[in-house]
């Protein structure tokens, strides 16, 4: 089970078997949605989203050619029944969090873009109008073409020592393609993107090679080029205040007190920006040991605006050893369980100027056995910069101080029973705070339950977070999630999703301007309905409730009530 409790629906009839010999089968889902998705400011009035339709209606086509060809397409697609991503910003994480795919088309194309870096990150597309997708798989070639026509515009932008999203309503149109070769000892492909837009492009191009040095060793290598060119509305929208691109920055425009950002400096529409990134990875893995070494060198102005790249402008270098035990930890296990222990070290410096970021050692114990359990414990020792004084100065040294942070980190899932999973992850101990340029003590614990019968799925989690320095506390976050998915005798399908973010700051002694308090409440409720095995009805309403300390108000401000129909038209050849 991923992050989040996919839509799963009970298996209808089987399908009438194809004649003999013949792998083809295309199949057409109309679909009409009703969606009355609305939102407001805290005390404002309702209004309708402008990018979403209230009335709409499209198709989705799934063409299987052959045993190895598939196309896929889909006209003004609605996800209104996907269910609302779990995945939270984190005040001490400065690099956006990664959102898995869960819509149709993308989740069944994406595999066949996978190369060492995530080019193809298809949540990059928001509101597709158009997706159309054709892969193709036989034991020795992968090949894959995807496109879509996007009616917004959403980009990573990265730094070195962090990244944001531009978002704006934009009109885009994405393209990639990708083709890889294997054999038993080695596979070599090439990968492209480009994501258009006005007055803006990015294409990218990428080679990428494994190779088997023998049974328990192997090599891999990426290398890609891009050639960028942003307009000025991308900077701006990364601004910490309106207009920050009309004038040039004031002199030591220090954090906090900026309306400049590294991220507005890394989207320069004053040039077009051409890089590279080149990735090399070496894995021993055998059944007594195991190292790796792995080397990365990112340029300044490499972009994969398509994908997930959310650092650049660095050179680093990842080494670990390690070895392993086996016992039989309990007689009735099946087979025997694992201890592995290994050191890992690091070493990041920026590209531009040469300047250390990061240098990291670390200790790790790992226990696999009994109970499908998963032990992990590590110590780490990090001095790592997170943040520039100078917003406007994107050179590191002096300007991005580094901090000694030390700390336990821990991993840890177990199985007692067939149907529970439990996951327990944390980390304690000295860690820097980007947004203040502190070191101090963070409390992190992250628990995990997960059930899972014929009938019923349930997830509960809970991240908390408590950071302090000087002994007081300077900010608290909590985030609270419950998904649930229950199968009935009648052949409905409901799923519920609850979820609860909590962030406290002590703003007089927090850089900037931010709120004290704030809070966000999600509830979903989706119904699933098949009467017959080619019709589906879904309906669901979801409600989105904020509290803001600057103003002292709660209330009501998204508020969405959706009706699908979709019937499946299966052709045989």
């Amino acid at each position: 089970m991923g992050t989040a409790v996919e839509l799963l629906l009970p298996d209808g009839a089987p399908l009438a078997e194809l004649p003999a010999g013949s792998a083809r089968r295309l199949s057409l889902t109309p679909h009409y949605v009703y969606d009355l998705d609305e939102d407001r400011d805290i005390g404002g009035r309702f209004a309708q989203v402008d990018e979403q339709q209230r009335h709409a209606a499209g198709v989705y086509l799934d063409y299987q050619i052959s045993a190895e060809r598939r196309l896929l397409m889909t006209v003004n697609p609605n996800y209104a029944e996907v269910e609302s991503d779990i995945a939270r910003d984190s005040i001490n994480n400065p690099f956006d969090p990664y959102e898995p795919e869960k819509r149709e088309l993308f989740v069944d194309a994406r595999e066949y873009f996978r190369t060492l870096n995530e080019v193809v990150y298809t949540r990059t597309i928001v509101e597709p109008d158009v997706g159309a997708a054709h892969v193709w798989s036989t034991p020795t070639t992968t090949s894959g073409l995807l496109g879509a026509v996007d009616s917004q515009t959403r980009v990573y932008m990265p730094d070195n020592l962090g990244s944001d999203v531009v978002t704006l309503v934009d009109n885009s149109l994405s393209f990639a393609f990708n083709y890889e070769r294997q054999s038993d000892k080695r596979s070599l492909g090439m990968l492209g993107t480009l994501r258009t837009a006005e007055d803006y492009h990015n294409a990218v191009l990428s080679l990428n090679g494994t190779g088997n040095l023998g049974v328990d060793d192997k090599v891999r290598g990426q290398l890609l080029v891009s050639d960028t060119r942003y307009p000025q509305r991308f900077a701006e929208d990364l601004c910490d205040s309106a207009g920050c691109t009309e004038l040039p920055p004031a002199h030591d425009c220090e954090l906090g007190d900026c309306a400049t950002t590294p991220y507005v400096q890394r989207a320069d529409f004053d040039d077009t920006l051409r890089g590279y990134n080149l990735q090399l990875r070496y894995n021993h893995d055998g059944p007594d040991s195991l190292y790796w070494a792995r080397f990365y060198d990112v340029s300044p102005d490499f972009r994969a605006d398509l994908g997930f790249i959310r650092r650049v402008d660095y050179r680093a270098l990842n080494l670990a050893y390690g070895r392993k035990w086996y016992f039989q930890a309990n007689k009735e296990d099946e087979s025997q369980s694992r201890i592995r222990a290994y050191l890992i070290g690091g070493h990041m410096r920026s590209h531009s100027d040469n300047q250390p970021l990061e240098t990291t050692f670390g200790i790790w114990g790992e226990f696999r056995g009994s109970y499908q359990t998963i032990a992990r414990v590590g110590w780490q020792h990090r001095k790592r910069a997170v943040n520039r004084i100078d917003q406007s100065d994107l050179s590191a040294g002096d300007n991005a101080p580094r901090f000694d942070e030390h700390y336990w980190q821990w991993f840890f899932q177990t199985s007692p029973f067939p149907a529970w999973t439990l996951h327990l992850d944390g980390r304690w101990g000295s860690v820097a705070d980007p947004d203040n340029l502190v070191l101090g003590n963070m409390r992190e614990l992250k628990p995990r339950l997960q059930y899972s019968s014929d009938r019923l799925d349930l997830m509960a989690e809970l991240t908390q977070r408590h950071f302090e320095t000087d002994g007081e506390q300077l900010y608290k976050e909590s985030f609270a999630s419950l998904t649930a998915l229950y199968h009935a005798d009648n052949g409905i399908t409901h799923r519920l999703l609850w979820l609860r973010d909590l962030t406290k700051r002590d703003t007089d002694r927090w850089r900037g301007d931010e709120l004290g308090r704030e809070t966000s409440q999600t509830l979903e409720y989706t119904q699933i309905f098949s009467p017959h095995r080619h019709w589906q009805l879904m309906w669901g309403v979801r409600l989105v409730s904020d509290y803001e300390s600057d103003i002292d108000e709660r209330g009501l401000t998204e508020r969405e009530l959706y009706f699908k129909v979709q019937r499946e038209i299966t052709f045989f050849d």
